[in-house]
């Protein structure tokens, strides 16, 4: 996991990475959690509470995605790698 912003280590974290199948998120706060392409189109959107959540990821093509978390007004980045066995 290669956080972009240092700071998201501290407020999410997720494994594994690369993944093929699904990504475990800990969230250390409610968050809303947007998945983008290097295009910057959004194709995922999830509303989360704190704590141990799980993303799909077996339906999207191998590549590099940028994960975004929104909570109490700040964003945090990190990028996440999809791979397909």
């Amino acid at each position: 996991y290669e956080p972009v912003d240092p700071v998201m280590a501290e407020v999410l974290r997720m494994w594994p990475n690369p993944a093929s199948g699904n990504v475990q998120f800990d969230l250390k706060e409610d968050a809303s959690l947007h998945v983008f392409t290097p295009t910057g189109q959004l194709i995922r959107q999830v509303e989360t509470s704190a704590g141990n959540h799980m993303l799909d990821v077996s339906g999207l093509p191998a590549g590099t995605y940028f994960v975004k978390a929104k909570s109490n007004d700040l964003y945090y980045t990190g990028r996440l790698v999809v791979q397909q066995l």
